[in-house]
């Protein structure tokens, strides 16, 4: 029964939908449908010590990637455990690459990755998702394929790739198919050059709340998730144009693990690109976009558009993003740890910068009891479904 009636919840934009081609019929060459407008500079980088650099952190991270995916029956069975020590020392030897990969556990048996197909999907129930919400985009013209997940300067990217036809926003470039999810064959054969446009999940987060619970912002979306956040609220101030406290925020993010009931704009990028179905060769992080933007765009083109500069001025880039969670219990941030486990191991990012977050709030302050979680749950729309979300918060599908 759950299973006929998933595909009804609404957890998603309704307002944002828009219509895509599902591919170009013509593809024009490159040089031929610049924009005459258009602000182009040469990509080419010297290849001097600076270059080096980045491109062994390009390696790197393709490197701790394949160790994640390779260990995600043990990540499983650890997220299962709720054992955060397990998966910190995990995230460690992924990310040691000077030491032994991890060993993988035997079980479960089955371990797919989200694929979103219900022939394929251990999970009890899929989320069917339409083609105006998949985030991987290709251009044949480029010979690229990039994973844009929300949050991650994604519009900014989708303009400067459709800029490069003398077009503007993100409804210009074709898209993934829901189908390839299930088969991975046609996405891994369309382009030499793949690409993941990530961010640090706890970065996102603020972001994600920042812009999404502005109080100007799309007040039906908020209504989905504000009752279940408000469980969280007692003692925490927000100001006046934001629905909600980011605490609080967090901590029904926290309550609430499993990918089906929340939004794309705050779901993992595990979910949003899986990472272990498709072969991506480099991965980007946002909060390194002025050092590799450059280096990314010798490797796509001869020229590259100019992206908008919005992300210096970011509240984000003023101090250690860590301020934003001093106010965080830490058995919360310990629970996002491990919800976005599989972002920050397989996508690069330092475990001991990862503990700054965890443990940049107070430690004497619980507040995941498992009466607030049930009573979290049992304020979302369908709270009969998600009560129990133990089988739904999945690396193995």
């Amino acid at each position: 029964m759950i299973e006929e009636k998933i595909d009804d919840y609404i957890y998603e934009d309704d307002d944002e939908s828009e219509e895509y081609e599902d591919e170009y019929e013509d593809f024009l060459k490159m040089k031929e449908k610049f924009s005459d407008a258009l602000n182009l500079g040469p990509s080419f980088l010297e290849h001097d010590e600076e270059w080096q650099k980045i491109n062994t952190v390009m390696k790197n991270r393709v490197k701790y990637m394949k160790r994640t995916c390779g260990v995600r029956r043990k990540i499983q069975n650890l997220v299962d455990q709720e054992d955060f020590d397990g998966l910190l020392a995990l995230h460690r030897q992924i990310y040691d690459l000077e030491g032994p990969a991890p060993q993988e556990d035997r079980q479960p048996i089955q371990c797919n990755s989200p694929s979103f197909s219900k022939k394929y999907n251990k999970a009890r129930f899929i989320k069917g998702r339409s083609k105006s919400k998949i985030d991987i985009f290709f251009q044949r013209d480029l010979n690229l394929t990039i994973c844009l997940p929300p949050k991650c300067g994604t519009t900014n990217w989708q303009n400067a790739l459709a800029s490069l036809s003398g077009d503007h926003g993100k409804g210009t470039i074709p898209r993934a198919d829901p189908s390839d999810y299930g088969d991975a064959k046609r996405i891994n054969a369309m382009s030499d050059i793949k690409i993941v446009n990530t961010r640090n999940p706890f970065q996102r987060l603020v972001s994600a709340w920042r812009d999404k619970f502005n109080v100007n912002i799309n007040a039906r979306r908020q209504g989905f998730f504000l009752p279940s956040i408000e469980t969280f609220e007692e003692g925490y101030e927000h100001d006046e144009k934001y629905s909600c406290s980011f605490e609080a925020f967090v901590s029904y993010r926290a309550a609430n693990p499993s990918e089906f009931c929340n939004n794309r704009h705050w779901r993992t990028v595990y979910w949003e690109c899986s990472y272990c179905h498709f072969n991506y060769d480099m991965i980007l992080h946002l909060e390194e976009v002025h050092n590799e933007y450059n280096y990314t765009w010798e490797k796509i083109a001869p020229i590259k558009p100019v992206m908008e500069d919005q992300y210096k001025t970011s509240p984000l880039a003023h101090t250690h993003p860590s301020e934003f969670w001093k106010d965080v219990p830490r058995d919360v941030a310990k629970k996002i740890y491990m919800i976005y486990f599989m972002d920050l191991a397989a996508l690069g990012y330092d475990p001991e910068e990862c503990l700054k977050y965890v443990f940049a709030g107070p430690e004497d302050k619980n507040v995941l009891s498992e009466d607030a979680i049930n009573l979290a749950r049992s304020k979302l729309s369908h709270s009969d479904v998600y009560k129990n979300q133990s089988f739904l918060n999945e690396i193995c599908y």
